[in-house]
């Protein structure tokens, strides 16, 4: 059991020294290139064009379809809130 745990660490502080060498020789990013002008502004950039929607109507896909015009006899027994005006709700 000696022997493995010393050779595990050793493999732990092999790997270690290998990882910190590769770091400090590897080369650097190059740094960005930075100017205080501004770019350039383009006079002629195209705008773009509507008509480029390949034939799609504009609705928007997460609206719902319209409501009904008129309820039907199914939806006129929703619940109301009448039966509230009847309960007692005096403190006793």
């Amino acid at each position: 059991m000696r022997g493995f745990l010393s050779g595990a660490i050793w493999g732990v502080v092999v790997s270690v020294v290998g990882l910190v060498a590769l770091s400090l020789l590897s080369p650097l990013a190059p740094s960005p290139e930075v100017s205080t002008a501004s770019p350039a502004t383009v006079d002629n950039a195209p705008e773009p064009d509507e008509s480029d929607s390949a034939g799609l109507d504009k609705t928007d896909p997460d609206l719902a379809e319209a409501m009904p015009d008129s309820l039907t006899a199914a939806d006129s027994d929703q619940d109301t809130l009448s039966e509230i005006d009847q309960a007692d709700t005096q403190a006793a």
